[in-house]
C-alpha cells in the first residue's frame, strides 16, 4: 500500500461522490483524531494505517491543508492540565476515573503531568467519563458541563457562604492570582488550586 504523509490540518476528500471530507486534528503516537464534515462538534479516532487505508479504498485526495482552528496544536502539557482541572473540578480521584475507563492510575498521571499514558482513543475514553468530549480538550476556551462552568458556580457558591471578611481575603488572593497568570487559557487550574486550598485547609495560600 503506498504511505501517505499525514499532518495536523490536512483536510481529506472528493475521492468519490457524497464522500464526507475528514480533517486530521491530531496525530500521536500511531493514532489521528479528525473530525467527519457534518459532525464538527465531535472526533473520531483510529490508527494512522487505518486512516491511510481510508484514503486508499476510497480514492480519496489531499485538498487543503487548514490551520488548526480547535486548540492551534494543544501541547500534551495543557491537554494534561485541562484533564486534572475538570477531574479536581469533579471532585474525583485518578484511581477513579482509571477503574471507570479500564486503565492504571500511572496512564492518568502521566497524561495529567503533560506526557502520553495512553492512545487518543483512550484519551477520549478519559475524557468521557469526566463528562466532556476529546474535542474539547482540544478548545483553548472550552467551557463544559463539567469543566470551568461548574468550577465557576461551585467558586460562587463557596463564596456566598463565607463572611465578608473572609469575601475581602477571597478576592485580594484572585487578584493576586489574576495578576501573575500569563495565560488566560489555564483559567480553570488557579479556580480548582483555589477550590482545592478552601476546602482542604480553609485557608488561602
Amino acid at each position: 500500500m503506498a504511505a501517505f504523509h499525514l499532518e495536523m490540518g490536512q483536510v481529506w476528500g472528493a475521492g468519490r461522490m457524497k464522500m464526507r471530507h475528514r480533517r486530521i486534528i491530531l496525530i500521536a503516537g500511531y493514532s489521528v483524531m479528525f473530525q467527519i464534515e457534518g459532525k464538527e462538534g465531535t472526533a473520531e479516532h483510529c490508527g494512522i494505517s487505518a486512516f491511510q487505508e481510508w484514503i486508499k479504498s476510497n480514492g480519496a485526495v489531499l485538498l487543503k491543508t487548514d490551520i488548526i482552528q480547535h486548540g492551534h496544536t494543544v501541547s500534551d502539557r495543557i491537554i494534561g492540565e485541562r484533564l486534572r482541572a475538570i477531574r479536581v473540578g469533579a471532585r474525583l480521584s485518578q484511581d477513579e476515573i482509571a477503574e471507570r475507563v479500564g486503565l492504571s492510575r500511572t496512564a492518568i498521571a502521566l497524561w495529567e503531568t503533560g506526557r502520553r499514558g495512553c492512545s487518543l482513543k483512550r484519551l477520549g475514553d478519559v475524557a468521557e467519563a469526566l463528562g466532556i468530549s476529546a474535542l474539547d480538550l482540544l478548545r483553548q476556551e472550552a467551557k463544559t458541563r463539567s469543566g470551568s462552568v461548574q468550577l465557576e458556580e461551585r467558586l460562587l457558591t463557596l463564596f456566598r457562604n463565607v463572611d465578608s471578611f473572609s469575601r475581602e481575603e477571597v478576592l485580594r488572593w484572585l487578584e493576586r492570582r489574576v495578576e501573575t497568570s500569563v495565560d488566560q487559557s489555564n483559567r480553570s487550574v488557579v479556580v480548582s488550586r483555589f477550590e482545592a486550598d478552601l476546602m482542604e485547609t480553609g485557608k488561602l495560600q
